[in-house]
């Protein structure tokens, strides 16, 4: 993975959502990363390098699918460890915040299983969804059906 100054992360730091920015420093990140090595038994310099590579994954640095790859390269996690920690990172780091990601990873949708699957439509362009919140739509709506049933119901109350 590329090296970033300190200057160049702070520059991309502040280009984020604020959601991001506060998905990155908080307390919730921080016990989930702190819990998931605690159950892999993960020494004080693997969280440290897991930490850091999940919040280069929520700058945009370093794409979801190649967080275990990353984990194993550059924390020297097991194959085993590195899928358990990207698990419970996608499921309770990345996918709270999928709707975030999607600017920088496009045409994916997050599972909670952990796993990414590719999807050619996984969410409307932002345009279009915004307009399609503010303009009304013109298809009528079908009439609800007002007739009355046949027989008694029994399963309403009888209105006093």
């Amino acid at each position: 993975m590329a090296q970033y100054t300190k200057e160049e992360m702070w520059k991309i730091f502040e280009k984020l959502p604020p959601e991001l920015k506060s998905a990155i420093f908080s307390q919730e990140s921080a016990d989930v990363i702190w819990d998931t090595s605690e159950r892999n038994d993960l020494s004080g310099e693997q969280t440290h390098q897991v930490a850091k590579l999940v919040g280069d994954s929520l700058m945009g640095l370093l794409h979801p699918e190649d967080l275990i790859r990353a984990f194993i390269d550059e924390a020297g996690l097991s194959q085993e460890q590195a899928s358990n920690v990207a698990r419970d990172v996608n499921r309770l780091i990345m996918f709270p915040n999928k709707t975030w990601l999607y600017d920088f990873y496009k045409e994916i949708t997050f599972v909670p299983s952990g796993k990414i699957v590719q999807s050619e439509m996984s969410r409307p362009p932002a345009a279009a969804a915004q307009r399609a919140a503010t303009v009304p739509s013109t298809k009528p709506t079908p009439p609800r059906p007002t007739a009355k049933p046949k027989t008694p119901d029994t399963y309403r109350e009888t209105l006093e």
